[in-house]
């Protein structure tokens, strides 16, 4: 027989109570150590979590979320601290389930913004290098930059959202692009070079009457 179990047995034997008394509290405080960090950090997911689940539903945003899943759990480990147990594997349990919630709000986030953002992002690619020293587009990206940086569905982050739009806005009203402008610049964005038989006269004209039109060169290779 192993020498640790015997001496195990031996101090059952001389202790008795008293020894399991002392393994008892011992295992508790273990579970108390384990349960402790798992469930803090499960609590403050939660509470950012709900933070952000209420902006979105403000936003007229709709989320999929497990909430029984985590009314459960919330529940047993309720249940089991009235009890004086403490099991970590719920509160690893309830982690998960509220990081998938979490995981959730922030891809409905992301696709607010996008959907606000999106149809602007073909324009700026193709008039970028033109507009580069343009007011307007300085204050919209220093826009961009407090979205990115501003917490998810926070007021400051909406805001800067709407502020981004606004700036967009006037800088293609300052610059009073059309259509085919824009789908001409676009090419030479991608490409790198547009051939000259591909820009119509009327499509020469409109570019010689925009300020940047210093910025444009024709090269003949």
């Amino acid at each position: 027989m192993d020498n640790s179990l015997i001496k195990r047995i031996e101090a059952a034997e001389a202790h008795g109570d008293q020894y399991f008394m002392s393994a008892s509290l011992k295992q508790k405080k273990g579970d108390i150590d384990a349960f402790n960090p798992l469930f803090a950090s499960a609590q403050q997911s939660l509470s950012s979590t709900l933070e952000l689940a209420k902006s979105l539903a403000a936003l007229q945003r709709k989320l999929k979320l497990n909430h029984k899943e985590i009314s459960d759990i919330l529940a047993v480990i309720r249940g089991e601290l009235e009890n004086n147990t403490f099991n970590h594997w719920n509160a690893d349990k309830l982690k998960t389930s509220v990081k998938e919630a979490e995981s959730s709000c922030y891809a409905e986030w992301n696709r607010y913004v996008d959907e606000r953002t999106a149809s602007t992002k073909s324009v700026l690619q193709s008039i970028k290098n033109i507009v580069s020293e343009d007011p307007e587009y300085i204050k919209m990206r220093n826009a961009q930059l407090r979205i990115n940086n501003s917490k998810p569905g926070s007021k400051e982050a909406v805001e800067a959202i709407d502020s981004y739009l606004r700036h967009f806005n006037s800088l293609i009203s300052s610059i009073q692009l059309d259509d085919e402008v824009l789908a001409f610049l676009k090419d030479l964005s991608e490409n790198g070079s547009v051939s000259l038989n591909q820009i119509s006269n009327d499509c020469l004209k409109k570019l010689q009457n925009e300020t940047f039109a210093s910025k444009l060169k024709i090269v003949i290779n």
